[in-house]
């Protein structure tokens, strides 16, 4: 038996299924480099589950050792737990069609994630949002420019993105909310499209799941400047707002009401341009 465990966004968020079924596995695989608990941390979780069942693991055991897994899985009740829900990250659900081909049976216990969870605290509503993206921290020789595709391919669409921020496990770096958008107006100058300025609204989100989570709105100037503490952060830029939107994020998220207005009719010119394009 396989089993996918979702743990939520914090220690504190563990659901009493999920408890139970984590301390009945033979072997629980934590999964160490999709993302960071908003709180607890490892501490906590080596605390909830019995002693020897715990190994953490990083990208290369879950993309490399597959094999040794699913071997384990045939004959004993093994589960690897994720930090969120189980399914965010692409690599789980491969693993999960590899026990599917070979007749192992697999369970899933889902849980809170920084997608469903940025998008309630924003006040946003969720079936205005186009694909996702995640902006990644540059290399030497890679620097994508994705990020600002799609978040144009949802402008012109009057939709809302949402950004999941890098984060490298095995350096221990995670990207703030600051290096997300100083990183989106550099791929603005790369591809010229004229979309994103300093007075562009976003919504930052901080440490979401935790008792100090924080959701502040703004233009990208005031985003840059704001103390969102430490990650783990996530960023949205609307697209066009319903009315109530625009209310949530000025009594909600702070955003002060003349960037709001002037985003909302930015937003409508970005869907136009669009329309006419297409």
């Amino acid at each position: 038996m396989l089993y996918f465990v979702g743990l939520g966004l914090s220690a504190k968020d563990i659901s009493l299924r999920a408890l139970s079924v984590l301390n009945s596995c033979d072997i629980v695989y934590l999964d160490s480099y999709t993302s960071i608990l908003a709180e607890g941390g490892l501490d906590e979780i080596r605390r909830l589950i019995k002693p020897g069942k715990l190994a953490v693991v990083g990208r290369d055991f879950l993309e490399e050792h597959v094999e040794e897994i699913l071997r384990k899985a045939e004959e004993r009740r093994v589960a690897i737990a994720v930090i969120g829900d189980p399914f965010i990250a692409t690599t789980h659900i491969s693993i999960r069609v590899e026990a599917a081909k070979r007749g192992i049976k697999t369970s899933v216990i889902h849980a809170s994630s920084i997608l469903s969870a940025a998008i309630s605290e924003s006040g946003l509503q969720a079936y205005k949002f186009g694909k996702s993206a995640t902006i990644v921290f540059p290399e030497k020789d890679y620097r994508p420019t994705y990020p600002y595709r799609v978040l144009l391919e949802n402008l012109m669409r009057g939709l809302h993105t949402l950004f999941f921020l890098d984060f490298k496990a095995e350096r221990g770096a995670s990207m703030t909310i600051r290096d997300g958008l100083s990183l989106l107006l550099e791929m603005e100058r790369e591809e010229g499209e004229g979309v994103l300025d300093e007075g562009c609204l976003a919504v930052g989100l901080s440490r979401l799941g935790s008792e100090k989570s924080i959701t502040y709105a703004g233009s990208f100037k005031d985003l840059q400047i704001y103390d969102f503490g430490p990650p783990p952060h996530t960023l949205i830029i609307p697209g066009i707002l319903h009315p109530m939107e625009e209310e949530a994020l000025i009594y909600i998220c702070r955003a002060p009401k003349k960037v709001v207005k002037e985003w909302t009719r930015r937003a409508t010119a970005i869907k136009l341009r669009g329309t006419l394009k297409g």
